[in-house]
């Protein structure tokens, strides 16, 4: 909620409800807030835009070029974040009389 307006996404698309007004706006693109909510990214298809707070309809009429955009990934650290969490879940909602998951843990 940003001032009277509230964005919601719906069917991939962002929308405004004002609660003044009490009317709804398409924006007709998703729209991805940045930190602090002084500006945001369009997307319209696999076309990106930044733009400001929109309260309007919006067309990504500028795109940003992601040719050349690169994706690292560090598979270890990946690797280890879902052992982590597999490991929670089934520590946390996994139940077995008596099973003793800190003896478990110190000989993993």
């Amino acid at each position: 909620m940003i001032g009277n307006q509230v964005y919601f996404n719906r069917y991939g698309n962002t929308s405004i409800y004002n609660l003044k007004d009490r009317k709804e706006t398409d924006l007709n693109s998703r729209i991805i807030f940045g930190p602090g909510y002084e500006k945001a990214i369009a997307q319209s298809g696999r076309a990106f835009q930044v733009i400001d707070i929109p309260n309007a309809p919006v067309s990504v009429n500028h795109p940003i070029s992601t040719s050349d955009l690169k994706k690292y990934i560090d598979y270890h650290q990946e690797w280890m974040q879902i052992y982590n969490e597999s490991w929670r879940q089934m520590r946390d909602f996994f139940y077995a009389k008596k099973y003793a998951w800190s003896r478990l843990a110190r000989s993993v």
